[in-house]
């Protein structure tokens, strides 16, 4: 693997217009920057993984174009989750928290330009109710 964050549970990839959140990674490696690839056509991720309804996916970057949507989960005292998406390929490598009740309904939603994951989780700690935790998928 190169200096890229491994591809993780709960994580979602995304290519040819459809998204799949990932359960479970069977294989991963990571072959560089498209941008650093020069004219091989050998970058990007290469992952094999099982999504949420346990169907077997190979994605592969350079092939199926698309990205990846890193995702950290956060459960409150008061049966709240919420979530922190980075989209660093997408457009000014946009943040966005999203909060869910307790029967998984969404309550609020806000947008972070630049990659700034620390406004994302300040906001989630002083604006909504409970300590909030780092939580597994």
């Amino acid at each position: 693997m190169d200096k890229i964050r491994e591809i993780r549970p709960g994580d979602f990839i995304y290519a040819l217009g459809y998204t799949f959140p990932v359960r479970e990674v069977l294989y991963q490696d990571y072959y560089g920057d498209r941008s650093k690839a020069g004219t091989s056509d050998c970058w990007g991720h290469d992952v094999e993984f099982k999504d949420v309804d346990g169907r077997y996916h190979h994605w592969k970057q350079n092939q199926d174009g698309g990205g990846v949507i890193r995702v950290t989960w956060y459960r409150s005292t008061v049966n709240f989750r919420a979530r922190i998406e980075q989209w660093p390929e997408g457009y000014q490598n946009e943040v966005k928290l999203l909060v869910f009740n307790q029967h998984g309904m969404k309550i609020c939603e806000s947008h972070y330009h630049a990659g700034n994951v620390n406004s994302a989780l300040i906001d989630l700690k002083t604006r909504q109710p409970g300590v909030w935790t780092e939580d597994n998928y």
